[in-house]
């Protein structure tokens, strides 16, 4: 859900025209909608005019191309003044920076000097392709920080030739993953907790004891403790043997924003950070390439970036406003929604797509690492993008207790779960720590945003919400076949439900 203006400009002079306005919110007065149009269209062409200054800078002076890559100096001096805005507002720049050859962009073979490197949508393994050369361009359906557009699938980890041999993925959209990283980091908290407290009482009493796992209410199965600090983790469910919950990635591959940060520039775009060459120099032929120290990847460009740049984009990541939760207002649309509610949690989606879990507000830890390691605190409750989380609600819980953190709707329980046969992909995953995720098994999608994220699943294969939900199985059959059972109305209701999960209205100049 977004504003869109598109400016055209003669060569005569500055003209401004509303060639296309689409504002997709609740209806309000005239005047009131005048004076909304007016403050649009007033910073639309503040923000062009800047953007087009911009552009003249750039296209006159080469070095001004990468301005927008970050060094760690950089990165420490401006988190240390606390400009929150003036970073988020920069490493915005970085997200949307077109990447060219001088700066690394690319990999081998390189072509010829004056050529451009040619598109490889197809991955090499764990070297990756050249499928992009900005985030935004794959991160921008339904506005800014947005999904991907189903035609722009990256295919990863393949072998650089065949499509069969490759696990496509379409990009999900990013509002939020902030807080998002933030939940996950406190539940694998008390998981890590849970077991500690089970080691030490196995050690005290001197025999094995099974602890069963939970956190935010999900369970997570159980694991066996020996006196001898061993664990056994058969029976683990949705979280791999190290106990850490990775909510980042289509079957959960991350939990940390500079990691996922770092690969992505790698994957996508060519560019290998100082601290990804030193990570992978005994694994230099698999990870990055086969040319010399100083250039791995054979594309003519020397330490492409510092460990800051990955480390920028995961500041601004933190800082992203959260999806838009909206009821609707007229009454008898609140009630039809209301009933979508009920069938939602009556058929078992629920269970897995938890509406809310509670997330409390403390700092993210974001470490720059390579040569120059930095570790930096931002706290998007504190510093994030409006719309932002805040605590409203102080009243005590059905037991009379006063519940800890503030509600984050995230529909999920940031748990994997096997999907059956129709959704599983050809090969398992291995993590980059070298755990091993089942090709059935996928991390529960969180829905917020939905309304404004389509085409759904991890590969962009379901144009509707209809056919998303109807690809679901494994674990997930029960739900399926009740919601095949329900009438065409009931089925409209929930999908209707669905729908209120959206984003706030965003100004977008083009």
């Amino acid at each position: 859900m977004y504003m869109r203006l598109v400016l055209f400009v003669s060569s005569f002079g500055l003209s401004l025209f509303l060639a296309l306005l689409l504002f997709e919110s609740q209806s309000l007065a005239d005047s009131s909608l005048d004076d909304q149009i007016e403050e649009g269209l007033r910073d639309a062409l503040a923000l062009y005019q800047s953007t087009r200054g911009e552009a003249w800078i750039k296209a006159t002076d080469p070095n001004e191309r990468f301005e927008a890559i970050f060094n760690a100096y950089l990165l420490k001096k401006v988190i240390d003044e606390k400009q929150f805005e003036a970073l988020f507002n920069a490493a915005d720049e970085a997200f949307e920076l077109e990447i060219d050859r001088i700066k690394g962009m690319g990999a081998s073979p390189a072509p010829p000097r004056g050529l451009p490197f040619r598109p490889r949508p197809l991955h090499r393994g764990e070297r990756g392709g050249l499928d992009g050369t900005s985030c935004r361009s794959c991160h921008f359906s339904g506005g800014p920080d947005g999904a991907g557009s189903g035609t722009s699938l990256t295919l990863f980890r393949g072998d650089g030739e065949r499509f069969s041999q490759s696990t496509p993925r379409d990009a999900p959209a990013l509002m939020g993953i902030g807080y998002l990283t933030l939940l996950a980091t406190q539940m694998t908290r008390e998981l890590q907790q849970q077991k500690q407290k089970a080691i030490q009482t196995a050690r005290r009493v001197q025999e094995s004891i099974r602890v069963a796992l939970s956190a935010q209410g999900v369970r997570f199965g159980a694991i066996t403790v020996t006196p001898h600090g061993e664990y056994n983790t058969k029976e683990l469910r949705g979280v791999s043997e190290d106990l850490i919950i990775r909510p980042l990635g289509w079957k959960g591959r991350h939990y940390d924003l500079v990691a996922i940060a770092d690969e992505s520039l790698a994957l996508h775009h060519g560019l290998q950070s100082d601290h990804r060459v030193e990570s992978f120099k005994e694994r230099s032929l698999t990870h990055l390439g086969v040319g010399p120290d100083w250039d791995r990847d054979e594309d003519g460009a020397i330490q492409e970036l510092t460990g800051a740049h990955p480390a920028a984009l995961a500041v601004y990541l933190s800082l992203l406003s959260v999806p838009l939760y909206a009821p609707p207002q007229r009454t008898s649309d609140a009630i039809d929604w209301a009933r979508g509610r009920g069938w939602f949690q009556n058929i078992g989606c629920a269970t897995c797509h938890i509406p809310s879990l509670r997330v409390k507000s403390e700092p993210l830890v974001i470490k720059a690492l390579g040569k120059t390691p930095i570790s930096v605190e931002i706290n998007p409750f504190e510093a994030g993008q409006e719309p932002r989380l805040r605590r409203v609600d102080y009243s005590a819980d059905a037991e009379g207790s006063l519940p800890r953190g503030v509600p984050l709707f995230l529909y999920s329980d940031l748990k994997r779960h096997d999907l059956g046969s129709e959704l599983a992909e050809t090969f398992d995953e291995k993590l980059p720590n070298g755990l091993v995720v089942n090709k059935q098994m996928w991390l529960t999608r969180p829905l917020w945003g939905l309304a404004s994220s389509a085409p759904y699943l991890h590969d962009g294969r379901a144009q509707t919400v209809e056919e998303a939900i109807l690809a679901h199985g494994g674990e997930a059959t029960p739900s399926i076949q009740l919601y095949r059972s329900l009438s065409d109305e009931e089925r409209g209701l929930l999908r209707l439900y669905l729908m209120s999960l959206g984003r706030p209205s965003t100004l977008l100049v083009e």
